[in-house]
């Protein structure tokens, strides 16, 4: 998990019950579920192309290292 991520989920109160897309490499096959869809938020659209790489530039961290609210 990257720091970036770490805080904003912390920041929303949802550490340890989603991760975000963006912060993700994705380099296999894998399966998702939206938890936000275009249709569901009334947006016009989902915004600009994902990066192929994480941005901002990732500070790495194994996720036995972050503060997790195991309460939460």
């Amino acid at each position: 998990m990257t720091e970036a991520e770490h805080g904003k989920l912390g920041d929303i109160d949802q550490l340890g019950n989603m991760r975000l897309s963006c912060q993700i490499v994705v380099d296999r096959d894998m399966t998702v579920e939206p938890l936000m869809t275009v249709e569901e938020q009334g947006w016009d659209d989902a915004g600009p192309e994902p990066a192929i790489t994480v941005e901002p530039e990732p500070e790495w961290h194994p996720i036995e290292d972050l503060d997790v609210d195991e309460d939460a």
